[in-house]
């Protein structure tokens, strides 16, 4: 009996220790919960008492290494932003560097222009073979007075973009020539009212050519 009654008090023993040794370890808790900025409440077992130390230094580690992290992120945006930055500044500045000049763009329009009043040339002498009073004596030559009338009218039309920003009023005036040259020669009509259509046309063509 003495035996039995020294380990029941002996077990009380440990069961008062180890409840001291968990409310240590719940004190222990809040502190660190304390100093990490988050609230705790609640008790621990025994096993877990046993494992805050470890989970404590965790905790501390983990804290700092988010604030690094947290730092490093902020390094990283305002790099990131600079770069951009960067890069549209200098595309910004190469697409402008490499871009055409007005004058540039001037020189190649009066190039086409002066094309075109080439290409019309040959319709007039054509024409004049083809249609010597108004009728059609040569198909041949009158398909080919035909053909460049359409070959420098369509070259106009495809010159809008660039005539559009230069000479937009000579552009208009050149249009609307080829187009009456057009229709004198579709209909037939003399070589005079034909010759009259052809030279407005080309000197249309010749002021967009800077002649």
């Amino acid at each position: 009996e003495d035996g039995d009654e020294l380990a029941a008090r002996n077990d009380e023993i440990d069961a008062v220790e180890r409840g001291h040794g968990a409310e240590l370890a719940a004190d222990s808790m809040k502190a660190q919960c304390g100093r990490l900025g988050h609230g705790w409440k609640g008790t621990l077992t025994p096993a877990a008492a046993r494992g805050l130390g470890h989970a404590s230094g965790m905790s501390a580690w983990q804290n700092d290494g988010n604030e690094i992290t947290g730092k490093v992120l902020a390094v990283a945006s305002v790099f990131a932003i600079l770069a951009l930055v960067m890069g549209f500044a200098i595309g910004m500045f190469l697409g402008r560097s490499t871009a055409p000049d007005l004058a540039t763009l001037a020189g190649q329009a009066h190039q086409s222009a002066a094309a075109l009043s080439a290409d019309l040339a040959p319709a007039q002498a054509a024409y004049a073979a083809a249609v010597p009073d108004g009728k059609i004596e040569d198909p041949a030559l009158y398909a080919d007075a035909q053909a460049a009338i359409t070959k420098a009218n369509n070259g106009l039309i495809a010159l809008d973009a660039s005539f559009d920003a230069l000479s937009p009023g000579g552009y208009r005036q050149a249009l609307a020539a080829l187009a009456a040259l057009v229709a004198a020669a579709s209909t037939p009509v003399t070589p005079a009212e034909f010759d009259a259509a052809f030279v407005r046309a080309q000197q249309a063509l010749d002021v967009l050519a800077g002649v």
